[in-house]
């Protein structure tokens, strides 16, 4: 997730921000399920709910503090993978979405893939950015 927050802010700013939680509980689920490499080459862009205690921003939480978000959008300007001495690394790009879109992208396949297109086609794209109000017809509650 690339975030709108400064790169010159010092770790330990980072750690405790709002951002760095929400992926910190996607990994902490990625690594509960113990691999989500066969979803993406199956599905493409899966999706998420994560609970966040802290706010992540106005508006971007559902009524029971979770966040939904897809993973796996397509990233132009990034490698998809890195090869490590161990082994290629995959790089899974995380995209939370408004609460109004959870429904849709529970709904389907094609639903959480045209979605992807959409923010991808966005002038965000697939980067987090608080302030937004509406990706491509989809509004933010």
């Amino acid at each position: 997730m690339k975030s709108w927050a400064p790169s010159s802010w010092p770790f330990d700013q980072i750690q405790h921000s709002a951002e760095f939680r929400l992926i910190e509980n996607v990994a902490q689920n990625v690594a509960h399920f113990g691999t989500i490499a066969e979803m993406l080459a199956q599905y493409g862009v899966i999706s998420l709910t994560v609970p966040m205690p802290q706010p992540l921003a106005a508006g971007w939480q559902d009524e029971n503090n979770n966040v939904g978000v897809l993973l796996g959008m397509p990233v132009a300007d990034r490698p998809a993978q890195i090869d490590l001495p161990f082994g290629p690394c995959r790089f899974v790009p995380v995209t939370p979405i408004p609460p109004a879109s959870l429904p849709l992208i529970s709904s389907s396949r094609q639903a959480r893939n045209d979605l992807a297109r959409h923010l991808a086609a966005s002038p965000a794209g697939w980067r987090f950015d608080p302030c937004l109000t509406a990706w491509s017809g989809v509004e933010k509650e």
